[in-house]
């Protein structure tokens, strides 16, 4: 009976527990980062290189909370971890440990096509940017500009559109390589990709103890 309960319960944390320890092992630069932060708010855990670059590159306000731990993805065995609104992704090149953002919004419209627009001179109010053919201005180009840029949320792949959120309304939205941007009466959010696309077998919570 108990080795049946510890089976059930505990194997769904052991590999992502092994993926931690090799992280600390092969990522120097992580190690003084590698203490453990836990969410209640989830109940998932953040640390290591993850950790560090979460704090450093815009947060809660930008990615959101842990919504899986780390694991290896199967395809080419990269160690990722989802968040609300990114995926994250390690590499290590020299002993370094270096985080690439998933490109969630490219992933969430699929074989969608979006229609370009003409190309033209970027200014001040409204940018152009021909290696997607897709501009960006308003709301959308502060926040894209005030948080991160290219660097963070990729660059636009289509114009803004209407499109039904899940509170059954229909919304302003833009999307980028790596994100939503969506426009609600208080303002620009950013859309929960990373929450949609995570595996759900790996929503699965942690207690704290873990």
């Amino acid at each position: 009976m108990h080795a049946s309960f510890a089976r059930k319960h505990l194997w769904p944390w052991i590999v992502p527990l092994i993926v931690a320890a090799l992280c600390a092992a092969i990522v120097p630069t992580a190690r003084a980062q590698n203490t453990l932060r836990y969410f209640p708010q989830t109940r998932h855990y953040l640390r290591g290189a993850f950790r560090s670059f979460w704090e450093r590159s815009g947060g809660l306000a930008t990615f959101g909370y842990p919504v899986t731990e780390e694991y290896v993805r199967g395809a080419d065995g990269r160690i990722v971890q989802y968040f609300e609104r990114a995926r994250f992704e390690l590499t290590v090149s020299g002993g370094q440990a270096l985080i690439n953002l998933g490109k969630l919004g490219s992933e969430a419209t699929g074989n969608r096509i979006f229609p370009q627009v003409a190309p033209f001179q970027s200014y001040k109010a409204r940018s152009y940017f021909a290696a997607t053919g897709h501009s960006l201005f308003g709301a959308f180009k502060a926040t894209w500009e005030q948080r991160g840029g290219a660097a963070i949320f990729g660059l636009p792949i289509s114009e803004e559109i209407n499109e039904q959120l899940a509170d059954g309304r229909w919304h302003t939205v833009q999307y980028f390589e790596r994100a939503r941007f969506e426009l609600w009466p208080g303002g620009v959010r950013l859309g929960l990709l990373g929450r949609q696309l995570a595996p759900p077998q790996l929503l699965e919570p942690w207690p704290p103890e873990a």
